[in-house]
């Protein structure tokens, strides 16, 4: 008798742990200034008058965000993973195109907490950040790993969390994220601009961004 009591206890907490679970896809976009790494593009850019297309400067990654939510009453723990991405090209037209496109990749493993007041909420999150950079040029098949790096650092948000149906919500989120460390672009740099002058090479990439995410699972605001 004593075990099918625990057996209905542990029951009854597994199934209202996962009444308050939500799992979330959504698109994000994030700016920053990225003042180094435009001097970069910038200077190859001088150094190649014969480019029909140049680098352009980089103010913003875009990608898919991906989080899971469980909730405790007013409180909840998050876990969340961006993939940031952007691409820069140039070309040169003559006889043949020569087009040079590097790809740029920021992979964002959060864990945080969440405190809801209504439909607003406010979070932060520590976060590990995996940033690589790779090149491919015409005519070769692969692409060359130019930069590999990661550093920690947080973000704090705040969101409006408007519940669509009582199983399926849909969240605006503001953010800003920083770092602890900046990012070392030294390789990078010596990959695009050989024995270049340049002097700075840190960059921090501190961003503002904002988020569309839908939220599936158990809607507590809905009435």
């Amino acid at each position: 008798m004593i075990r099918v009591l625990y057996i209905y206890i542990l029951l009854f907490i597994v199934e209202n742990s996962f009444a308050q679970f939500n799992f979330q896809v959504g698109y994000r976009y994030n700016w920053s200034t990225l003042n180094t790494m435009n001097e970069m593009w910038t200077y190859n850019n001088a150094q190649h008058p014969e480019y029909s297309n140049s680098f352009n400067n980089l103010h913003g990654f875009h990608g898919l965000y991906i989080g899971v939510r469980q909730q405790v009453d007013r409180i909840s723990f998050v876990g969340m993973w961006n993939n940031d991405i952007h691409k820069n090209s140039s070309l040169i037209q003559g006889a043949s195109e020569i087009r040079s496109e590097y790809f740029l990749n920021k992979q964002i493993y959060s864990i945080g907490l969440e405190s809801a007041f209504g439909l607003l909420a406010f979070g932060s999150s520590f976060d590990f950040q995996l940033f690589n950079i790779k090149n491919r040029v015409t005519g070769v098949e692969n692409k060359l790993k130019v930069l590999q790096q990661n550093r920690f650092g947080n973000t704090f948000y705040t969101q409006v969390d408007l519940p669509i149906s009582a199983r399926m919500g849909l969240i605006i989120r503001l953010n800003y994220t920083l770092l602890w460390k900046e990012f070392d672009l030294y390789d990078f740099n010596q990959h695009l601009n050989m024995n270049s002058n340049l002097e700075g090479r840190m960059e921090r990439f501190d961003q503002f961004g904002v988020s569309l995410i839908f939220s599936n699972g158990y809607q507590y605001r809905y009435n």
